[in-house]
Parts: C-alpha cells; sequence; structure tokens
C-alpha cells in the first residue's frame, strides 16, 4: 500500500508545472492576460492596467500549479498545443 501511495505522489512536474511553481515560489506574484487588463482600462478611466498579482495564498497556488497547471494557468496552454 505504501508503494502505491508513493508511486502516485511522488511523480515529476512537467516542464511547465516546474516553470509555474519555481515562479510563484520565488517571487508569490502571477503574470496578467495583458488582454484582459486592456480591457478593464477601457472600460473605466480610473483602471491602472498591472503586469502582475501578488498572491494572498502562495501555498494554494503551488497546490493548484502542481495539479492542474493548464487549467489555473490559461496563458501556458498555448505551449500544449504544439505538443
Amino acid at each position: 500500500m505504501l508503494k502505491m501511495w508513493k508511486a502516485h505522489f511522488l511523480q515529476r512536474m512537467s516542464a511547465i508545472q516546474s516553470a509555474v511553481y519555481d515562479w510563484i515560489k520565488a517571487t508569490g506574484t502571477l503574470r496578467i492576460d495583458p488582454e484582459d487588463e486592456q480591457r478593464k482600462a477601457q472600460k473605466s478611466s480610473i483602471y491602472q492596467p498591472k503586469t502582475y498579482k501578488t498572491l494572498n495564498n502562495r501555498c494554494m497556488e503551488l497546490k493548484k500549479a502542481c495539479n492542474h497547471p493548464l487549467l489555473n494557468y490559461p496563458y501556458y496552454s498555448d505551449l500544449s498545443k504544439d505538443l
């Protein structure tokens, strides 16, 4: 039983997962989609476009990066189309 548990949970991360994981771990921020920021700025003259978003719960974001990277970080999904 313990061997099955280890085999299931000790798998290596893909290149995308490790890149996102390392970025979150090092900076505590996420890159924001520039097109969404432009749309928000066009709707409101007061809105200041941002490039990065500071994370409130870094541990949860790291977990999301490990479990579902392409679901939670859609700007990386273009890389998977080439594979």
